[in-house]
């Protein structure tokens, strides 16, 4: 049975995913660090071993897992660009080394962009990375880019502000401002002349439940 791999499986936008393409009737396979050892979805973008094995029988990968807030990648830098850029390079060696060669969506961030003079941004705007957060983005889409060289199908989505579920982590916008709503007191805004473009997740969901290729016949 062919099936797509969701890496990241347990994260915000990937629960919603696998959820999502299991109701159109796709096999998923859920791989996430979250996941005991010994579980069967145990599984590690920085274990190329790991990855080998994983995409037998796979003719897609949503690359999901990473380091994925700024504030995490400021506290551990090293980590950040370890499982954002050298994770990313070993879903795309396993891709290539597999005979399916299965197609890869990554997911990455409107941080490549870092603080644009004109807007909207447009999709074409020259990366401005201001962290080392986005810095781990921008090397990654270009790893995603370059393996195009390498007859792999790939596509890149950039992430803004996802927000809906009641697992988000609380010191988030969204789930600040509700908590704050309920409790009756002021909204906080942090940066008066920030401007941000908030996705729900299940919008997020939408853009990637759509198969790049038909499955190989049997």
């Amino acid at each position: 049975m062919f099936y797509i791999l969701v890496t990241g499986s347990e994260g915000l936008i990937g629960k919603k995913l696998c959820l999502s393409l299991e109701k159109l009737g796709k096999l998923v396979q859920r791989f996430d660090i979250k996941f005991p050892k010994k579980h069967k979805d145990f599984g590690d973008v920085l274990d190329i071993n790991c990855l080998h094995a994983r995409l037998k029988n796979c003719i897609g990968i949503v690359h999901l897992a990473a380091v994925s807030r700024v504030v995490w990648g400021e506290k551990d830098p090293d980590n950040c660009w370890l499982t954002n850029v050298i994770g990313t390079q070993n879903i795309i060696r396993a891709a290539q080394d597999s005979p399916l060669k299965p197609w890869i969506v990554y997911a990455s961030s409107r941080e490549v962009y870092g603080a644009q003079q004109n807007l909207p941004v447009e999709i074409d705007a020259q990366y401005a990375p201001m962290n080392i957060y986005a810095r781990s983005k921008v090397a990654a889409e270009k790893e995603i880019l370059q393996a195009r060289k390498l007859q792999l199908r790939t596509a890149i989505i950039r992430y803004s502000s996802v927000y809906g579920s009641v697992s988000d982590h609380k010191d988030r916008v969204v789930p600040a401002f509700c908590r704050a709503a309920v409790d009756g007191v002021p909204l906080r805004i942090d940066g008066l002349d920030n401007t941000l473009d908030f996705t729900h997740v299940d919008d997020a969901v939408k853009g990637k439940s759509c198969p790049m290729q038909d499955e190989p016949e049997s």
